[in-house]
Protein backbone atom coordinates (compact mmCIF):
# COMPACT_ATOMS: atom_id res chain seq x y z
CA UNK A 1 0.00 0.00 0.00
CA UNK A 2 3.21 2.47 -0.42
CA UNK A 3 3.74 4.49 -2.66
CA UNK A 4 6.62 3.38 -4.70
CA UNK A 5 7.72 7.23 -5.20
CA UNK A 6 7.30 8.15 -1.39
CA UNK A 7 10.71 8.64 0.77
CA UNK A 8 11.49 8.83 4.18
CA UNK A 9 14.41 11.33 5.14
CA UNK A 10 15.92 9.21 7.72
CA UNK A 11 19.18 10.71 9.47
CA UNK A 12 21.36 7.71 10.39
CA UNK A 13 23.69 8.51 13.43
CA UNK A 14 26.85 6.91 14.24
CA UNK A 15 26.47 5.64 18.07
CA UNK A 16 29.98 5.72 18.71
CA UNK A 17 29.61 9.71 17.92
CA UNK A 18 26.68 9.80 20.79
CA UNK A 19 28.08 11.02 24.10
CA UNK A 20 25.84 11.94 27.56
CA UNK A 21 28.19 14.97 27.62
CA UNK A 22 28.34 16.56 23.84
CA UNK A 23 28.51 19.94 23.86
CA UNK A 24 29.15 20.24 19.99
CA UNK A 25 26.85 19.41 17.14
CA UNK A 26 26.60 15.73 16.17
CA UNK A 27 26.97 15.37 12.30
CA UNK A 28 24.05 12.68 10.96
CA UNK A 29 23.57 11.42 7.49
CA UNK A 30 20.82 11.88 5.62
CA UNK A 31 19.44 9.51 3.46
CA UNK A 32 16.22 9.05 2.03
CA UNK A 33 14.32 5.69 1.99
CA UNK A 34 11.25 4.54 0.15
CA UNK A 35 8.39 4.52 2.54
CA UNK A 36 7.24 0.99 4.44
CA UNK A 37 3.74 1.27 5.17
CA UNK A 38 1.73 -1.66 6.45
CA UNK A 39 0.25 -4.31 3.75
CA UNK A 40 -3.27 -4.49 5.56
CA UNK A 41 -5.33 -1.54 6.27
CA UNK A 42 -9.28 -2.03 7.64
CA UNK A 43 -10.89 0.74 8.32
CA UNK A 44 -14.68 1.59 9.39
CA UNK A 45 -17.03 4.21 8.82
CA UNK A 46 -20.17 5.29 9.84
CA UNK A 47 -22.26 7.95 8.50
CA UNK A 48 -25.44 10.09 9.83
CA UNK A 49 -27.34 12.51 8.37
CA UNK A 50 -30.95 14.79 9.27
CA UNK A 51 -32.44 16.78 6.90
CA UNK A 52 -34.82 19.41 8.50
CA UNK A 53 -37.83 20.98 5.98
CA UNK A 54 -37.86 24.43 7.60
CA UNK A 55 -41.54 25.40 6.30
CA UNK A 56 -42.08 28.99 7.20
CA UNK A 57 -39.12 29.96 4.79
CA UNK A 58 -39.34 27.09 2.32
CA UNK A 59 -35.44 25.99 2.95
CA UNK A 60 -34.00 22.79 4.31
CA UNK A 61 -31.17 22.27 6.41
CA UNK A 62 -28.58 19.17 6.26
CA UNK A 63 -26.52 18.06 9.18
CA UNK A 64 -23.75 15.19 8.38
CA UNK A 65 -21.21 13.20 10.49
CA UNK A 66 -18.66 11.01 9.30
CA UNK A 67 -16.63 8.69 11.77
CA UNK A 68 -14.00 6.65 10.13
CA UNK A 69 -11.49 4.69 11.90
CA UNK A 70 -8.57 1.82 11.37
CA UNK A 71 -5.86 -0.09 12.12
CA UNK A 72 -3.29 2.65 11.13
CA UNK A 73 -4.57 4.86 14.11
CA UNK A 74 -5.34 7.02 11.48
CA UNK A 75 -9.04 8.49 13.21
CA UNK A 76 -11.37 10.88 11.34
CA UNK A 77 -14.30 13.11 12.02
CA UNK A 78 -16.22 15.08 9.22
CA UNK A 79 -19.07 17.65 10.38
CA UNK A 80 -20.68 19.53 7.71
CA UNK A 81 -23.98 21.47 7.35
CA UNK A 82 -25.71 23.36 4.46
CA UNK A 83 -28.75 25.46 4.26
CA UNK A 84 -30.35 25.25 0.99
CA UNK A 85 -32.56 28.42 0.40
CA UNK A 86 -34.64 27.98 -2.78
CA UNK A 87 -34.90 31.56 -4.62
CA UNK A 88 -37.41 31.87 -7.03
CA UNK A 89 -38.70 28.40 -8.71
CA UNK A 90 -35.13 27.30 -10.18
CA UNK A 91 -32.52 28.38 -8.22
CA UNK A 92 -31.17 27.52 -4.55
CA UNK A 93 -28.46 29.17 -2.43
CA UNK A 94 -26.36 26.69 -0.33
CA UNK A 95 -24.39 28.12 2.40
CA UNK A 96 -22.37 25.12 3.71
CA UNK A 97 -19.64 24.90 6.55
CA UNK A 98 -17.42 22.06 6.71
CA UNK A 99 -15.38 20.50 9.56
CA UNK A 100 -12.34 17.72 9.42
CA UNK A 101 -10.22 16.47 11.93
CA UNK A 102 -7.69 13.26 11.35
CA UNK A 103 -5.19 11.34 13.89
CA UNK A 104 -1.43 11.03 12.51
CA UNK A 105 -0.90 7.70 11.25
CA UNK A 106 1.11 5.28 14.28
CA UNK A 107 3.79 5.38 11.83
CA UNK A 108 4.09 8.48 10.47
CA UNK A 109 6.92 10.99 11.20
CA UNK A 110 8.41 14.02 9.20
CA UNK A 111 11.46 12.02 9.28
CA UNK A 112 13.35 9.61 11.28
CA UNK A 113 16.62 9.02 13.66
CA UNK A 114 18.60 5.79 13.37
CA UNK A 115 21.04 5.20 15.52
CA UNK A 116 23.55 3.17 13.43
CA UNK A 117 25.96 4.17 10.25
CA UNK A 118 24.34 4.10 6.70
CA UNK A 119 27.22 2.70 5.22
CA UNK A 120 30.52 1.32 7.45
CA UNK A 121 33.72 -0.60 6.46
CA UNK A 122 33.57 -4.12 7.59
CA UNK A 123 36.50 -5.14 9.54
CA UNK A 124 37.84 -9.10 10.12
CA UNK A 125 37.75 -10.88 14.12
CA UNK A 126 41.06 -9.12 14.69
CA UNK A 127 39.27 -5.59 13.78
CA UNK A 128 41.17 -4.98 10.56
CA UNK A 129 39.30 -3.15 7.92
CA UNK A 130 39.26 -5.59 5.06
CA UNK A 131 40.02 -4.29 1.48
CA UNK A 132 38.85 -6.36 -1.73
CA UNK A 133 40.44 -6.64 -5.30
CA UNK A 134 38.57 -5.13 -7.73
CA UNK A 135 39.79 -7.62 -10.25
CA UNK A 136 39.20 -10.63 -8.23
CA UNK A 137 36.83 -10.21 -5.16
CA UNK A 138 37.82 -13.58 -3.57
CA UNK A 139 41.28 -11.57 -3.11
CA UNK A 140 41.07 -9.56 0.43
CA UNK A 141 44.04 -7.47 2.15
CA UNK A 142 43.74 -6.16 5.35
CA UNK A 143 45.19 -2.69 6.98
CA UNK A 144 43.85 0.62 7.62
CA UNK A 145 44.62 2.44 4.51
CA UNK A 146 45.47 1.96 1.10
CA UNK A 147 49.12 2.48 1.88
CA UNK A 148 48.99 -0.15 4.88
CA UNK A 149 47.77 -3.36 3.59
CA UNK A 150 48.59 -6.93 4.09
CA UNK A 151 47.19 -9.86 2.09
CA UNK A 152 45.92 -13.35 3.83
CA UNK A 153 49.33 -14.17 5.01
CA UNK A 154 50.26 -11.43 6.77
CA UNK A 155 52.31 -9.79 4.03
CA UNK A 156 52.73 -6.49 3.20
CA UNK A 157 51.14 -5.44 -0.26
CA UNK A 158 51.54 -2.03 -2.58
CA UNK A 159 48.23 -0.88 -2.61
CA UNK A 160 49.08 0.87 -5.80
CA UNK A 161 49.98 -2.06 -7.41
CA UNK A 162 46.53 -3.46 -6.91
CA UNK A 163 43.12 -2.75 -7.51
CA UNK A 164 41.52 -2.61 -3.80
CA UNK A 165 38.48 -0.88 -2.67
CA UNK A 166 37.15 -1.03 0.91
CA UNK A 167 34.70 -3.67 1.94
CA UNK A 168 31.76 -1.75 3.24
CA UNK A 169 28.36 -2.95 4.51
CA UNK A 170 24.84 -1.24 4.39
CA UNK A 171 22.73 -0.12 7.44
CA UNK A 172 20.51 -2.89 9.16
CA UNK A 173 17.12 -2.58 8.07
CA UNK A 174 16.32 -4.66 11.18
CA UNK A 175 17.01 -1.95 13.66
CA UNK A 176 14.37 0.71 11.74
CA UNK A 177 10.52 0.33 12.59
CA UNK A 178 8.73 -1.92 10.74
CA UNK A 179 6.65 0.84 9.09
CA UNK A 180 7.69 4.36 8.36
CA UNK A 181 6.33 7.41 6.19
CA UNK A 182 6.30 11.13 6.05
CA UNK A 183 3.31 11.21 3.43
CA UNK A 184 1.95 14.67 4.71
CA UNK A 185 -1.68 12.90 4.06
CA UNK A 186 -1.04 10.32 7.19
CA UNK A 187 -0.46 13.46 9.48
CA UNK A 188 -3.08 14.51 11.68
CA UNK A 189 -4.62 17.93 11.01
CA UNK A 190 -7.93 19.87 11.13
CA UNK A 191 -9.67 22.21 8.61
CA UNK A 192 -12.97 24.58 8.68
CA UNK A 193 -13.91 25.63 5.42
CA UNK A 194 -17.34 26.94 4.23
CA UNK A 195 -18.72 28.18 1.02
CA UNK A 196 -21.65 29.12 -1.08
CA UNK A 197 -23.04 27.23 -4.00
Amino acid sequence: MENPYKVMSVIFIDPAALNNSQTTPIAGDLRALIEQRPNIRNQVAINTKYVQHIGALDAALHLGYRLSVDDWGINTHTFDANWVQPIGSRWTLTPRIRYYSQDAASFYRPYLFSKQTYLKNEVDSLGRQIWIDTKNPNVQYFGDSIFNLVDQNGNSVDGLSVSAIAKTMSFDAGKLPDNFSSDHRLAGFGAFSGGVH
